[in-house]
């Protein structure tokens, strides 16, 4: 994990010190893994909810790949 010790940079120096280029690719990094970890809970919230409103349907045809 980058972010934690960048962050911790920032706060003990209190000034952005390592220059523009690493802070943009620092943001985007930081935005890229918060909007994946998001996505991965949507995810994870569709698998639940049709797997308790389908559950004769549901599971068989996720494991149509393991009987194969």
């Amino acid at each position: 994990m980058i972010s934690i010790p960048l962050w911790t940079y920032y706060t003990a120096m209190q000034t952005w010190g390592i220059g523009y280029t690493m802070c943009q690719f620092w943001l985007c990094v930081d935005y890229l893994m918060s909007n994946a970890s998001v996505l991965n809970l949507l995810l994870i919230s569709f698998d639940r909810y049709f797997s308790v409103t389908r559950p004769l349907s549901y599971r068989p045809s996720e494991c149509k790949k393991d009987i194969e």
